[in-house]
């Protein structure tokens, strides 16, 4: 048999076969800008020399550039200690899974940033009140979501990373996320979307789970009503401040 070897003993043994992690080409960000000023790195990572279930992505500044060199040249005169990165999240069509609710009990109907405000009921390490991907409040290892800008295993000088792992209830199941990178402006509620990526997690009936991935330009933000609607409806909860967009970056 393929794979199995028969030694003296005629124990047979398990050959270990190279497993490679599954890599997209980069994605070049433009903003409405008219030149690539960093990437978006995106891959299925192996766990125990197999494909895991989840993706990794990171945005790396062209030249290696610091963040917050890059966040000061792209909206010259703010208050640089105001500015930072992060992604907003949005499901699309979260699959078979069941409605899902958010930590008010409030039905969440698609599309819907993800995770919602205070994040989903159930989840014990929730969710800030801001509609980051990344959660912006103070973090500790194990005690706090670790999608935390915070995080340095997320933040880096020159990089900032992304991670999911989708789950399905049911096979087959597609479930569909469109992931965006922003610039933001603490200090005028303000934010610009840069550019990022769709991405499908696929599980077959017969088979192993796998993504399809996508780029998703700024411009499909002022497109996509859907999208525009899903997050102004989860900045007006309660106690949550509203976030406009940048005005000069609307093409």
């Amino acid at each position: 048999m393929l794979g199995v070897v028969s030694l003296g003993s005629m124990a047979p043994r398990v050959l270990a076969q190279q497993v490679k992690p599954n890599v997209w080409p980069p994605i070049e960000v433009w903003g409405v800008r008219g030149k690539s000023f960093g990437t978006i790195a995106i891959a299925q990572p192996l766990m125990h020399n197999i494909l895991s279930h989840g993706l990794i992505a990171e945005f790396i500044p062209a030249n290696h550039q610091l963040l917050s060199e890059l966040a000061k040249q792209l909206w010259p005169g703010a208050d640089p200690t105001c500015l930072h990165f992060n992604w907003i999240q949005i499901a699309v069509n979260p699959g078979n899974l069941p409605l899902p609710v958010d930590a008010a009990g409030l039905p969440l109907k698609p599309p819907f940033v993800d995770p919602p405000i205070g994040g989903y009921q159930g989840d014990a390490k929730g969710a800030d009140a801001l509609p980051w991907y990344l959660d912006e409040t103070a973090y500790v290892a194990g005690k706090t979501a670790g999608m935390n800008v915070h995080n340095r295993d997320i933040t880096r000088a020159t990089a900032l990373r992304w991670y999911a792992k989708p789950y399905s209830a049911s096979a087959p199941d597609v479930m569909s996320y469109d992931t965006v990178l922003v610039l933001i402006n603490d200090c005028t509620s303000q934010y610009e979307p840069l550019g990022g990526f769709h991405w499908q997690a696929i599980f077959p009936v017969n088979g192993d789970q796998y993504f399809r991935i996508s780029p998703f330009g700024p411009k499909e933000w002022f497109t996509n009503g859907g999208l525009v609607t899903a997050f102004t409806s989860s900045t007006a909860q309660k106690k949550t401040k509203s976030w406009t967009l940048r005005p000069l970056v609307k093409p």
